[in-house]
């Protein structure tokens, strides 16, 4: 099983390399406006593997569980990703992918960059 980190930037987010900067189908992107009266989670990718959920360290199948239990949420919370500087495309696709399985990200529920709210 494949192990990915999450960190959260308390003050601005890094976009991924300009080659893998194009969001999946269905995940908003910086031109996008985060949908209304949506609570926010941030998830951001670090470059050592590390995980944070909302400023708050955690384990890569602590996150698993929590994307799980919040995608029942209703609202369901937008989610907010972002990542290190110097991040590869792989590092990031397999983080989306991460990412997507749990929380179905293609169904809207997902951004990367700085939304508009």
């Amino acid at each position: 099983m494949f192990v990915v980190g999450l960190s959260i930037l308390l003050a601005g987010c890094e976009s991924p390399p300009k080659q893998c900067q194009a969001v999946p189908d269905g995940w908003l992107d910086g031109k996008s406006k985060i949908p209304e009266l949506a609570p926010i989670n941030r998830l951001h990718l670090a470059r050592d593997g590390s995980m944070r959920w909302n400023g708050m360290a955690v384990t890569s199948a602590a996150v698993r569980g929590i994307l799980l239990t919040t995608a029942r949420d209703q609202p369901r919370p937008f989610l907010l990703l972002d990542y290190d500087s110097g991040l590869s495309c792989d590092q990031i696709y397999r983080f989306r992918e991460f990412v997507d399985q749990a929380y179905q990200c293609r169904a809207g529920n997902c951004g990367e960059g700085e939304l508009k709210h």
